[in-house]
C-alpha cells in the first residue's frame, strides 16, 4: 500500500481540539490495538479501515513519531492569530475580573473543558501599541470556545503551564 500520510511534526500542528479526542479515547479503552488505531487515526487524519490496512512497521513509525511530539515542551506564546483575528492572552492577570477567574478555574485543570477556559485566557486585540494590547472585554459567553478548539496544542499546553506556575 502506497500512501501519502501528512502527520504532525511540532505541537504547533495539533489542534486542541485532536488532543482532547484523544485523550477522551484513552480514558475509555485499555486495549493497546483499539489505542493504537484511534491514536493514529486522531493525529493523520486515517480512516481505521486504511489504518487496517497499512503495513505493521509503518504503523508503529507513525506511533513512535507521533508520540515523539506528545512528549515536546510547550513555550508560552502571548499572541496568536486565527484567520483575520489576533488574539492576546490576557495582559494582566492580577486584573482579571471574578467571572474570568471562575471561568478559568473550572475548566483549565480538565482536558475537555481546556477550550473555554483558553476562550477566557485568549480574546481578540482590541487595541495595540508598541509591545503592548487591549483585549476584548469579558463577556462570560461562548463566543470563542469553537475557535479554541482550533488552538495549536502548544499554545493551550504552554499557556496553562505559564498560568499553573504563576497560580503557584
Amino acid at each position: 500500500m502506497n500512501l501519502n500520510i501528512k502527520y504532525p511534526t511540532s505541537l504547533q500542528e495539533i489542534p486542541l481540539q485532536s488532543y482532547q479526542k484523544w485523550l477522551a479515547v484513552s480514558e475509555t479503552t485499555n486495549d493497546d490495538e483499539i489505542l493504537a488505531f484511534k491514536f493514529v487515526q486522531i493525529f493523520t487524519g486515517l480512516e481505521l479501515k486504511t489504518i487496517s490496512q497499512m503495513n505493521y512497521n509503518d504503523v508503529n513509525f507513525l506511533i513512535e513519531k507521533i508520540s515523539q511530539v506528545l512528549t515536546q515542551q510547550p513555550k508560552f506564546t502571548q499572541r496568536w492569530k486565527f484567520g483575520k483575528i489576533e488574539f492576546g492572552f490576557i495582559p494582566n492577570l492580577e486584573e482579571r475580573s471574578w467571572g474570568e477567574y471562575i471561568d478559568i478555574e473550572a475548566n483549565l485543570d480538565k482536558f475537555d473543558t481546556l477550550h473555554k477556559a483558553m476562550a477566557v485566557l485568549f480574546r481578540p486585540i482590541t487595541k495595540t501599541l508598541k509591545d503592548t494590547y487591549e483585549i476584548e472585554l469579558y463577556r462570560g459567553d461562548q463566543s470563542y470556545e469553537d475557535v479554541m478548539k482550533l488552538l495549536p496544542l502548544s499554545i493551550a499546553l504552554g499557556s496553562s503551564v505559564f498560568f499553573w506556575n504563576l497560580e503557584n
